[in-house]
């Protein structure tokens, strides 16, 4: 696989796919902000440990073992994950690490993997132009395009979804998006268990004696039971996802400011309580950062009048420029571990939705009337599209 870096080139996107004898496989191209032209070449025949670069570009070693290493996240020949994309590689190579009008020549480990890879992303959503998350998540492929990862659940089916989805609209446009959800999920409509989100922390424990049931009242949702999955609605919010494979237990939390507050996070794991405690992980999704949840002073008289400590709330909270902001992030991870997560199994994505307009919706940058992202989960083995 060839791929050229071209700058000054701008608001334009194109690929373009040969076979070994250079007949071209097809091309798409499309809109993007930012500046340059990537072009992919399969190179159909390789071997495991087949990697290089053409010797007039040897001066680029360094940016062809970053990008040949984290492109198809592997660690090492032969580990291969079809559909996930380690999108910081191609970024890079595109933001100019990598000296403009460079071509890198970079093998895959085989014709099938290539293969595979080409089918299963839509051109346009290509890492070039994704949100780059934090390390432990990645991109990978999902009936509505791409949705976010978590590596330490991936012996879980669970994500994030983008804008991409549409969950709110007509009926029609409802139960389209949330069939989706279900799929990604790999259970049928019914069996997805969605909740009435009140911004509290009541927990429901659901079951298949919820499929085709009216939803919960409540904002943190767990399950034992493989049939079923779970899910939490969020647009700035943290959707937080919370697995332990050994209990074959599952959760998801809806934790805004109040939830957060309240403990969402520290009442959500206490439901994991039992053996094998030390496998669980948590993981954060995309949600509001603390570069742009700007609040008043009384959110943290709010949070000191349920006991938080001086010392937490000068972690969660910070000045800028006279104003106040607040730190969702921290505040559940810090929580996460009070409750007795392991520091190396909590995860946050570090993704704002209030940044990316074009991937996230943002309740406060775009109002009451934005759409929706989902977190969920199922006790069962990742799956792949």
């Amino acid at each position: 696989m060839c791929v050229t870096y071209q700058d000054d080139v701008c608001e334009s996107q194109a690929v373009r796919v040969r076979d070994r004898e250079m007949r071209p496989r097809g091309a798409e191209s499309g809109k993007m902000a930012g500046r340059g032209i990537v072009k992919v070449q399969l190179r159909w025949t390789a071997v495991a440990d087949d990697f290089e670069i053409l010797p007039q570009h040897s001066e680029g070693m360094a940016g062809a073992n970053r990008f040949h290493s984290g492109f198809l996240r592997r660690k090492a020949a032969g580990e291969v994950r079809c559909g996930i994309l380690a999108s910081h590689a191609v970024l890079e190579l595109a933001r100019g690490k990598d000296a403009a009008q460079k071509t890198l020549a970079i093998a895959l480990d085989s014709g099938r993997n290539s293969l595979q890879f080409l089918k299963r992303m839509a051109i346009r959503d290509m890492a070039i132009s994704t949100p780059v998350p934090a390390d432990g998540f990645a991109w990978a492929t999902a009936p509505w395009g791409l949705k976010l990862v978590a590596l330490a659940l991936e012996d879980l089916s669970h994500g994030w979804t983008t804008s991409q989805l549409q969950l709110r609209g007509s009926a029609d446009v409802e139960r389209s998006g949330w069939t989706q959800v279900a799929a990604a999920a790999g259970v049928p409509l019914p069996a997805l268990i969605r909740l009435h989100q009140v911004h509290g922390i009541n927990i429901h424990r659901a079951s298949t004696a919820d499929v085709g049931a009216r939803p919960k009242e409540a904002d943190i949702i767990r399950t034992d039971d493989a049939d079923v999955a779970v899910a939490v609605q969020v647009a700035d919010c943290v959707p937080l996802l919370l697995g332990n494979v050994r209990m074959q237990r599952v959760a998801a939390a809806h934790a805004g400011w109040r939830g957060t507050a309240a403990n969402a996070a520290g009442i959500a794991v206490a439901e994991f309580t039992g053996h094998h405690e030390s496998a669980l992980v948590a993981a954060i999704g995309p949600s509001i950062g603390p570069c742009c949840y700007r609040v008043g002073p009384e959110l943290r008289s709010s949070f000191e009048s349920l006991g938080w400590s001086s010392s937490m709330l000068d972690r969660w909270f910070s000045s800028r420029g006279g104003a106040l902001y607040l730190d969702l992030w921290q505040a559940n991870a810090d929580q996460l571990r009070t409750a007795g997560v392991q520091h190396g199994n909590i995860h946050v994505s570090r993704l704002c939705t209030s940044c990316h307009p074009e991937w996230f919706y943002s309740y406060r940058r775009d109002g009451a009337g934005t759409g929706r992202m989902v977190g969920f989960i199922r006790s069962v083995a990742s799956l792949s599209f």
